[in-house]
């Protein structure tokens, strides 16, 4: 966890006390429908957190025309990333934000293990740094 996210992004909270989780993956196609239904469920949840959500990102276009030989990226067949998120501004709410994500992740990638394993929806995950 790192304790600042990116100004001027609507973050709650300033640059000292803001609080920022995420968790990725890709995608070679849509949720499954059991995946969608825990989407969600998650985001529907009046006990979760209020500044948490889920950003979908198009993915694909000329990176899909390069062999996977060719460069460090192997997604090549990816058309999305998804990328789980949750913003809070007190130390004190920590633990539960923090299981808040984990538990989403987990539940949405139940079918393989709690993470996303390449297969025939999944591409495995990256990880986002942070901006220094």
């Amino acid at each position: 966890m790192h304790s600042t996210t990116w100004p001027g992004a609507g973050e709650p909270g300033d640059l000292i006390t803001r609080r920022y989780k995420n968790k990725a993956a890709y995608l070679r196609r849509s949720y499954t429908d059991t995946q969608l239904a825990t989407i969600y469920r998650h985001l529907t949840n009046s006990t979760g957190n209020s500044g948490g959500g889920m950003l979908l990102v198009g993915y694909g276009g000329e990176v899909q025309a390069v062999k996977p030989s060719d460069t460090a990226v192997a997604q090549r067949d990816v058309v999305m990333k998804a990328v789980f998120a949750a913003l809070w501004t007190n130390d004190s709410d920590d633990a539960s934000n923090l299981a808040w994500i984990r538990n989403f992740y987990r539940d949405v990638y139940a079918d393989t293990g709690g993470v996303p394993v390449p297969g025939e929806v999944s591409d495995g995950s990256y990880r986002q740094l942070p901006r220094r």
